[in-house]
């Protein structure tokens, strides 16, 4: 709502439409949105084409004004970035810089990893570090941390499995290393 009551304040003061400053604005197939993220389904345009079509000068109903939104948001898709740090006292820490709204994104997140390594919950801490730590998330909207963070939780957790298995000639499994003749240490 501010952010378009700001762009509302904007095309007054340039003496332009609203409509027609969004216009001259929307992001095209390829270009980078404010988050980062590249345009790879260009809908905007339409968008207040079809607006613009149906939309009367004036409000019918009484009413003293009328409204316009657009906003560039990711649907269920996008990148994030996040780390999964072994600790000497052999915990992990999952670091990120997704909020959770209250869906259960972190707990999403700390049980892919878990899963993935095949190790207990209780070994697990999720973190969200500010903007200074955490790695680049473009943030919670358009349905996309259980898919787009989980994901990304379950390809750092392979690529932490595949170096400790590496480095110990072992295979991680139920919450601990085995070796080829059967042995398992915690």
């Amino acid at each position: 709502f501010a952010w378009e009551q700001h762009v509302d304040l904007i095309a007054e003061g340039l003496g332009i439409d609203k409509v027609a400053l969004r216009r001259r604005n929307v992001l095209h197939d390829g270009e980078r949105a404010v988050a980062g993220e590249i345009i790879d389904r260009e809908t905007g345009r339409a968008v207040l084409e079809r607006l613009t079509a149906e939309m009367p000068a004036r409000p019918s109903n009484g009413a003293r004004a009328w409204g316009v939104a657009l906003a560039c948001r990711h649907t269920g898709h996008g990148k994030t970035s996040l780390t999964v740090t072994l600790n000497p006292d052999a915990t992990l820490d999952v670091v990120s810089g997704v909020t959770d709204q209250g869906a259960g994104g972190h707990t999403v997140a700390q049980r892919v990893v878990a899963a993935t390594l095949s190790i207990a919950d209780g070994r697990l801490r999720f973190r969200r570090a500010s903007t200074a730590e955490a790695r680049q998330d473009p943030g919670t909207g358009g349905s996309r941390v259980t898919h787009i963070v989980g994901r990304s939780a379950q390809h750092a957790a392979e690529q932490l499995r595949a170096r400790l298995e590496e480095a110990t000639g072992t295979t991680l499994r139920d919450d601990g290393f085995v070796a080829a003749d059967g042995t398992r240490e915690s």
